[in-house]
This record gives C-alpha cells, structure tokens and sequence, in this order.
C-alpha cells in the first residue's frame, strides 16, 4: 500500500537517494531543501523515472 513520505534536506545526499527510492517504490513524496532549483529537478527527473 503506497504511502505519503516527507524527507526533509532531499537536495543531496542521503535525503535525495531515500526520496528517490522510496519514488520507485510507488509511494508518494514531499520533498524539501534549502535549494529550490534542485527540489524541482528532483521532482522531475523521479516523475520520469516512475512513469513506466
């Protein structure tokens, strides 16, 4: 059952590849960080990556 996750500091590091995994597991995830421009090429780039 998909879950809704929220990882603080998903910019680099441990917080981005959890946000990733737990992105390609199907669960839904709020991300945040201090850089703006990283948080959304994370949301892209895991939108593309879960989209199969």
């Amino acid at each position: 059952m998909p879950k809704l996750i929220l990882i603080t500091g998903a910019t680099s590091g441990f917080g981005e590849a959890t946000a990733r995994r737990f992105a390609a597991e199907g669960h839904r995830v709020i991300i945040t960080g201090r850089r703006t421009t990283v948080t959304g090429r994370i949301r892209h780039s895991s939108r593309q990556d879960t989209s199969a």
